[in-house]
């Protein structure tokens, strides 16, 4: 019986960077969910059971700063790692951890890894192989 594929929550609002960040987890051995609003995003996280969330940093604001508010505060998801994706820096793109998001939370941990988006496959795919547990020769797919 083959192996369970670890499922990713992919939260990305361009298609175009979606299709690439999911085919390139699928081409891994991954199990790709995907939402493009906050809404939907924490509906699959509760329901999905997701090993590791890819965070499109580049959302609206408000979005960004209030759905990994609820990621973190959240007792069944906040040790779920996150993988921030942002065309910023971490510096600068830091801001949703700055933001008091509720008396209980506070300031909110930073992100488990933080890369550019698009990030660059090899790069990506070794963060997300660290972060899941999965060992590095596992499910490698080789391209032509």
């Amino acid at each position: 019986m083959p192996a369970t594929k670890l499922k990713i929550l992919v939260i990305e609002n361009e298609p175009d960077r979606l299709i690439y960040i999911t085919n390139l987890l699928k081409a891994h051995g991954f199990d790709p969910l995907t939402a493009d609003n906050s809404d939907e995003a924490l509906s699959k996280a509760r329901t999905g059971a997701p090993s590791l969330i890819v965070l499109d940093a580049m959302l609206p604001a408000e979005q960004i700063q209030s759905m990994y508010g609820q990621l973190k505060g959240d007792p069944a998801l906040c040790r779920v790692p996150v993988v921030m994706l942002s065309s910023l820096t971490r510096r600068t793109g830091g801001h949703y951890q700055a933001q008091p998001y509720a008396p209980t939370i506070g300031r909110l941990p930073a992100p488990e890894a933080f890369l550019p988006n698009p990030p660059e496959a090899e790069d990506f795919i070794a963060v997300v192989r660290r972060l899941t547990g999965m060992s590095n020769t596992s499910h490698t797919t080789k391209r032509a």
